[in-house]
């Protein structure tokens, strides 16, 4: 992405800002959590281990409270290129796009500062502000507003609302459009945002629940891998729906090969991109 004619765009911007948020909090709430629950971690069982993860995790919620702001962001950028082309121009063009990722990362640093930590839970296999969910004795109810981060419920339920509304006026525009619209390189953009977008909303609505009521395990689980997608499925989505980062990615890979082949008593050897040439 760091490529020119990726970069220039604004939207690529935000997505490589999107992927070092990724890659950071992947690491705990994907490795250290598949590393508790296969070890059937708590902290009693490892309480040093589990103290500095959870030192770490404060830190992970900031970082998925960014991840919410910037998808906001990405979602906001994709809907005004499509709709609005010159509106965005003024909005994303130039440095604008950067100033505007320092309202995510003013956001991380809120989040960091004001926020409780979390703790997994081999149990239920997936983090919690409550360090005693799901342990006899301690009732929910009492216990949970003792722990509960007010912040992290209203960014989960914000998130959903933005995003849903931001789509749903995109989509009921684009609903009238031509048809040669829909087909446009901008609305193929745009299913890639909704895809990330939409691993973030259902997080978010899954997280907030279980927070406060007794939920099933299956569906704690579907939570915790939703909040792994958001951070992960990006790279699978770019790769398989995004023509130009899969060829230059194979490109970067040594991967995508010169194809010669004989017509007639011509051989014609392709390029890697787009170049023909026809050598008699």
């Amino acid at each position: 992405m760091l490529k020119h004619q990726f970069i220039r765009r604004s939207c690529y911007r935000i997505m490589f800002y999107l992927g070092i948020v990724d890659f950071s909090c992947v690491c705990l709430n994907s490795i250290a959590a598949g590393y508790f629950s296969i070890k059937g971690t708590l902290y009693c069982t490892d309480p040093m281990l589990t103290y500095v993860i959870g030192c770490f995790s404060v830190c992970v919620i900031a970082l998925w409270a960014t991840s919410c702001a910037t998808c906001l962001l990405l979602a906001i950028n994709r809907c005004l290129t499509a709709i609005y082309p010159k509106l965005s121009d003024r909005v994303f063009g130039g440095y604008n796009t950067l100033i505007l990722l320092l309202l995510p990362t003013f956001y991380f640093l809120y989040f960091l500062l004001f926020t409780p930590p979390v703790i997994f839970s081999s149990m239920h296999y997936a983090m919690f502000f409550n360090p005693f969910i799901g342990i006899s004795g301690f009732e929910m109810h009492v216990e949970e507003p003792k722990y509960a981060s007010p912040l992290h419920t209203i960014n989960n339920v914000a998130d959903v609302v933005l995003l849903s509304c931001t789509y749903a006026i995109f989509c009921a525009i684009m609903a009238k459009a031509p048809s040669s619209m829909t087909t446009s390189p901008k609305q193929q953009t745009f299913v890639q945002a909704a895809l990330i977008c939409s691993f973030n909303a259902f997080a978010s609505v899954i997280y907030v629940i279980m927070q406060f009521v007794p939920t099933p395990t299956v569906v704690i689980v579907m939570g915790q891998i939703s909040w792994q997608g958001s951070h992960g499925a990006p790279v699978f989505i770019y790769l398989f729906l995004n023509k130009s980062i899969r060829k230059a990615v194979l490109k970067l890979l040594g991967i995508r090969k010169n194809v010669t082949c004989r017509i007639g008593v011509r051989t014609v050897t392709s390029a890697p991109l787009t170049t023909v040439h026809f050598v008699r």
